[in-house]
């Protein structure tokens, strides 16, 4: 018996791709990253990536979402919060092991903040110097070279997220030596890049020189897996370490998970939601906006499409988010008062043309959509569904030339600016999609200069509001994630940002 028991684990072992010799980590990807530059990064499948390849000045504390030292060990910010002085690691090199100076990671910085595929550069607009290097490139004059191992950024106003930002993928350090990052990333992080086969899989390797604390894991293995079925497939025949969940399978997960598999759930400040192109008819029309909005039944998206993988969201901020007003209500279901609307914007027969909803290929999304299509033929709108490649699609959207696109957004760090700034002002992606809003952009501006308590948070009601009016959005739901680890890996585990961490894993 002891022997028989022995080859079945040993069995059970091989099957989910355990082995004892050097470790690797499979990680499901949703989609093949665009490219692999952190000045244009954009969504979370690429930063799944970058962010074990490279580091910033700070890092998100994983358990409290507040700022904590990366590169820079200390930082020290000047009574009237407009200079901050980061003292750097000792001993930190790139992959290449050219040394990390002062020097050095000013320049890293310079070219991702000036660089103009960087649309998240508006984050740091109050360094001094910046729109002018933006405009001439490329020296920053407010970020500064005190010696080797000492860096200082002045600021023309204070600025309450700047340490969140810092830790953010826009102020990535790369090695500006490098040409391609695009194709060969360079960074200081745990792990070093080493292939990628396109359309199928990335491989990175542990730094042998990492300056911190070795990982447990030696090489990480990116899978592009577009279908959450073929996940799902591909978990429990052994050959991903990790599986989100997906509401298909979120029942059996939770009552028989395949054996040995353990699962954790995690509330995050992730959303999904719908953006207007206003330059077009009749998205243009804010009581059309208005009108989409009470027609969505987003409980029954949450509840019986997501099988509870999300609650319904009305409004931009999610639960969680400090100082979230709680008196403030969202768009809430209401198809008689959608159709009164759609009436008042002369439309009492519903629109003549159908609206187009575009998003990067993925099932989820797909079913979500068509209960939302479902939705809209009720008030006599006709919703088509269009899903393209990835980088296609976020071409598309960045161009303006869809009449609406869903974003899938995961605050960046825990503070209500990282949904604002960027998605609904003109500094932020809704310029693209021809909306403005003068009030808006001056609360945001103000509200960043602020230190958080009632008056920051009367601004972002105050906005929360602006945005319900304008309707510039469609918000559906903020995620709730289930996670599956595979038998024998431990210290994997989600953040409240969405982020799966393995940097402490073992296998």
């Amino acid at each position: 018996m002891k022997v028989l028991l022995q080859v079945i684990t040993a069995s059970i072992l091989f099957l989910w791709g355990i082995s004892f010799g050097q470790s690797t980590y499979n990680f499901p990807l949703e989609a093949d990253p665009p490219t692999l530059d952190p000045a244009i990064l954009q969504g979370a499948v690429t930063l799944n990536i970058l962010n074990r390849i490279y580091e910033p000045l700070m890092q998100l504390d994983p358990e409290t979402g507040l700022p904590v030292p990366g590169l820079a060990k200390s930082v020290d910010v000047s009574e009237d919060g407009l200079s901050y002085t980061f003292s750097l690691q000792n001993g930190v090199t790139f992959h290449n092991g050219s040394p990390v100076t002062a020097e050095i990671v000013k320049e890293a910085l310079e070219r991702q903040l000036t660089n103009p595929s960087n649309y998240y550069s508006f984050l740091f607009s109050s360094v001094e110097g910046l729109a002018e290097a933006q405009e001439n490139c490329c020296s920053i004059s407010g970020i500064s070279v005190i010696d080797n191992q000492t860096l200082q950024i002045n600021l023309s106003q204070p600025n309450s997220v700047l340490l969140a930002s810092l830790a953010f993928f826009p102020a990535f350090i790369s090695d500006p030596s490098v040409e391609d990052l695009g194709e060969t990333p360079m960074g200081t992080g745990p792990y070093k890049f080493v292939s990628r086969e396109q359309g199928s899989e990335i491989v990175l390797e542990a730094y042998d020189g990492y300056w911190g604390e070795k990982p447990g894991i030696d090489r990480i293995v990116f899978k592009v897996i577009p279908e959450t079925s073929a996940q799902v497939l591909e978990f429990e025949a052994g050959n991903l370490d990790h599986l989100m969940v997906p509401p298909s399978d979120v029942r059996r997960y939770r009552t028989d998970p395949p054996a040995g598999v353990s699962v954790q759930e995690k509330d995050t400040l992730v959303t999904t939601y719908y953006r207007f192109n206003q330059t077009r008819s009749p998205l243009d029309n804010v009581l059309v906006r208005q009108a989409m909005n009470y027609a969505i039944n987003r409980e029954a998206i949450a509840d019986i499409v997501l099988q509870g993988l999300g609650a319904p969201l009305g409004r931009l901020f999610p639960e969680g988010i400090p100082g979230r007003s709680d008196d403030l209500e969202g768009y809430s279901y209401d198809p008689e008062k959608a159709k009164s609307l759609l009436a008042e914007a002369g439309y009492p027969d519903g629109l003549a043309e159908p609206i187009t909803l575009t998003f990067e290929t993925d099932d989820v999304g797909v079913r979500v959509a068509q209960a939302v299509q479902a939705d809209l033929a009720k008030i006599g709108i006709t919703l088509n569904i269009e899903t393209l490649e990835f980088g296609l699609y976020i071409s598309r959207l960045d161009n303006a030339e869809l009449d609406m696109g869903r974003i899938v957004w995961g605050a960046d760090y825990t503070d209500p600016d990282a949904f604002v700034t960027f998605n609904v002002t003109q500094a932020g992606s809704l310029e693209l999609a021809g909306y403005k809003n003068e009030e808006l952009d001056a609360l945001a501006l103000e509200a960043v200069t602020l230190p958080n308590g009632d008056e920051r948070n009367a601004l972002y009601k105050r906005i929360e509001e602006i945005i319900l009016e304008d309707a510039p959005i469609l918000p559906l739901t903020s995620s709730h994630a289930v996670l599956a680890v595979a038998p024998g890996v431990e210290g994997v585990f989600i953040d409240s940002l969405g982020v799966i961490h393995i940097e402490n894993a073992s296998k």
